[in-house]
């Protein structure tokens, strides 16, 4: 029997939902994050974002002057009920999606 190995980058989460919604998104530097004008960092950003050295946690101002162009989605705003509601049955359906899978067992989301 060979071994399968299945990485998950859940890290990506939230940009990953906003790609699936809207594939313009799929090719542009992408983050979730606070506000630049204040103390506002980055929740998660997509891979041509972290192609400019962009990361989770890094903060939002940082995040402008290494990708001008960056696309950002606001984490806290009117608007993000709405998105909130879209990440949370996302999240539902993942547990689903992984019991289906007969090859997967428990692994640990600790840090390495």
């Amino acid at each position: 029997m060979s071994r399968k190995i299945l990485h998950a980058d859940c890290d990506c989460f939230y940009a990953a939902v906003e790609m699936r919604d809207n594939p313009a998104l799929r090719e542009v530097p992408l983050a979730i994050g606070g506000s630049a004008e204040g103390r506002g960092v980055i929740a998660t950003c997509n891979y041509p974002a972290r192609a400019y050295g962009i990361h989770s946690a890094m903060p939002t101002a940082r995040a402008l002057r290494l990708c001008p162009h960056l696309t950002l989605l606001r984490g806290i705003s009117i608007a993000t009920a709405k998105r909130h509601a879209r990440y949370r049955r996302s999240s539902t359906n993942s547990p689903r999606w992984w019991s289906r899978c007969h090859w997967t067992r428990p692994f640990s989301t600790s840090p390495m």
